[in-house]
This record gives structure tokens, sequence and C-alpha cells, in this order.
């Protein structure tokens, strides 16, 4: 098992809330922070994964549409799925607000860091 988040709090997070999943009883895997269109994220990712194959669950809750460049974060998502295991992607409906959006996380991922 392993976590793959941009956010640098995920792994606080997920520490907090493993209380409400007792069955998986403490957080023993790695929490890969950086972006799932970062090679060397993915590389990390699959590194984590049970003799580097993949895992049998890659699991995305409404995200991957929000990188900016969603073909290549299913792909990449994708890409860390072992044969015979399964994708979990959910993605929001086209809205009247999606063009603007995609113009923004466009100019989002494209910008310098500050």
């Amino acid at each position: 098992m392993a976590g793959v988040d941009i956010n640098p709090t995920c792994g606080d997070v997920l520490r907090r809330n493993i209380r409400f999943f007792p069955e998986i009883g403490s957080i023993d895997f790695p929490v890969i922070i950086g972006s799932i269109l970062d090679d060397e994220v993915v590389r990390r990712a699959r590194a984590a994964s049970p003799g580097g194959e993949g895992f049998d669950i890659v699991h995305s809750w409404g995200v991957l549409h929000h990188t900016g460049n969603m073909k290549l974060a299913v792909l990449n998502a994708a890409s860390l799925v072992r044969p015979g295991g399964h994708l979990v992607v959910a993605l929001y409906n086209r809205h009247w607000s999606s063009r603007p959006w995609l113009a923004i996380k466009y100019l989002y991922c494209k910008s310098p860091p500050i």
C-alpha cells in the first residue's frame, strides 16, 4: 500500500484519520508527496508497490481532472495498476465553468514556482 498526494499535509491527515479504519491497523506504508504528472513521483510510487509490479487497486476520487493534464494524469495512474488489477477513478461532469477552470489549471501548471 502507498499513497500519492501533491499536498504535503496529506500524510498528517491520513495519520489522524486512520482511527476510522481499524482494520488497517497502522500506517506503515509510504506516502509520496508530489504530482501524478511527475515521472519521478510515478517511478517512486511504482517502486513502492509489491515487487515493483504495480498495485492491485489504484484509486483516485475527484482529483485527476484538476491537474491541468487529465490525459497524462489518468495514464500515469493507470500505469501503477498491476496486470489484472483495477483502476477506480471518479471525475466530475462537464459544467458551464469547466472551460474557465481548464484555463486556470493550465496556467497554474505552467507557472514557475513562487
